[in-house]
């Protein structure tokens, strides 16, 4: 607007200054001519930068929400990532913890297969002693038997039975416990 109006009063001055020679107003009018349409040219290319100026102030208001946006998804995002850090410090932890346990099992589980190893070679033990004291239970019940024969076949009428007492199996098998 101050140009046109500075082109405009160039303008008048020319054309004062020019007098009312048809030459020189010829060139006056030339010049005011030229003058209007380099002003409308200046017109019109001030209208296109105001436009391209409120359509850049536009897309800057849009890239300034946009930009809010994602430093808003930012902060959510590394309070989130913040979160799960804790979590997975709190998990290491925990597995630390569990790890260690399991290792304490583990003894534990040692010691206690040492202790079973021990008790199975007891029990094989034990049962041989068994199968020992079997063994001698029954010959001594083979002996037991052969010396009652021998007595039935020698004594005349009914052998005495006060006189020989066959052994409590039960009580020799508890006294071999």
């Amino acid at each position: 607007m101050k140009v046109s109006t500075k082109l405009a009063g160039i303008l008048v001055c020319l054309l004062v200054v020019s007098g009312c020679d048809s030459d020189e107003e010829k060139k006056a009018t030339l010049e005011a001519a030229r003058a209007r349409n380099e002003l409308a040219r200046v017109r019109a290319n001030l209208q296109r930068a105001e436009l391209e100026r409120d359509s850049l102030r536009e897309r800057l208001r849009m890239l300034r929400e946009v930009c809010d946006e994602v430093e808003e998804e930012l902060v959510s995002l590394l309070e989130e990532r913040d979160e799960v850090v804790g979590e997975a410090d709190e998990a290491l932890g925990k597995i630390d913890e569990l790890a260690g346990k399991l290792a304490a099992e583990r003894e534990r589980v040692k010691e206690l297969e040492g202790q079973i190893e021990e008790l199975n070679g007891t029990i094989e033990q034990l049962e041989a002693t068994v199968a020992e004291q079997q063994a001698a239970i029954e010959q001594l019940r083979g002996q037991l038997e052969r010396d009652v024969g021998r007595l039935t076949e020698g004594a005349v009428g009914e052998p005495n039975e006060e006189a020989v007492e066959e052994p409590n199996e039960e009580a020799s098998e508890e006294e071999f416990e």
